[in-house]
């Protein structure tokens, strides 16, 4: 149920180890973690207790509800295609990526399985894999879902993170505004020393 949901994470890079510490410390349950790499996906499980790992997506347990993609944008799609042709009741699960750039679209196969699904982006950088603290941090959502967005506002609440709604044609400013107040302001600040 969605009160105690089973997440999955997909992805072990940056992101993935401050969400899953964020996860952690809020009590919620992950069911697994994979990764296309063996060894990455068990490095984050050690991390964080979580006891089990793949390097397969069949490996997913069915009674995930959760379903999160912190993978680099160019694999968003095809990790979906992958999703999509697995055994799950794709009415009752949720399915969030975590781009700032790609909007909800990028997980569309997953939407024509009627599964839920939604872009969680949480205004942050994550230059390693060290942890980063999430509270206090911007979230942006955007979904047709109404489980979707009940369930992450409800996980911002948690997180402790002010959540902000977009639809698809203002991801991109949204992007650029954090890439200008970020990125952009940091190396101006570099290369005018």
């Amino acid at each position: 149920s969605l009160r105690n949901p089973q997440i999955a994470i997909i992805g072990t890079g940056k992101l993935a180890y401050s969400l899953a510490n964020a996860l952690m410390k809020n009590k919620y349950k992950i069911s697994i973690i994979v990764s296309k790499n063996r060894s990455s996906a068990l490095e984050l499980a050690k991390k964080f207790r979580i006891e089990n790992f793949s390097n397969s997506l069949k490996d997913i347990p069915h009674s995930t509800d959760i379903f999160f993609l912190t993978v680099p944008d160019d694999q968003i799609s095809s990790v979906a295609k992958k999703l999509a042709k697995l055994n799950f009741d794709f009415r009752k699960s949720i399915f969030v990526h975590f781009s700032g750039a790609k909007n909800v679209s990028a997980l569309k196969i997953l939407q024509n399985k009627k599964a839920n699904t939604a872009s969680f982006h949480i205004m942050q950088t994550f230059p390693t894999k060290r942890v980063v603290k999430l509270n206090g941090c911007f979230a942006a959502i955007e979904t047709q879902s109404k489980s979707a967005q009940k369930f992450l506002i409800e996980l911002a609440d948690r997180l402790e993170l002010y959540v902000l709604s977009l639809n698809s044609d203002q991801k991109v400013n949204y992007h650029l505004a954090g890439v200008f107040s970020s990125n952009f302001l940091v190396s101006n600040l570099f290369s005018a020393d």
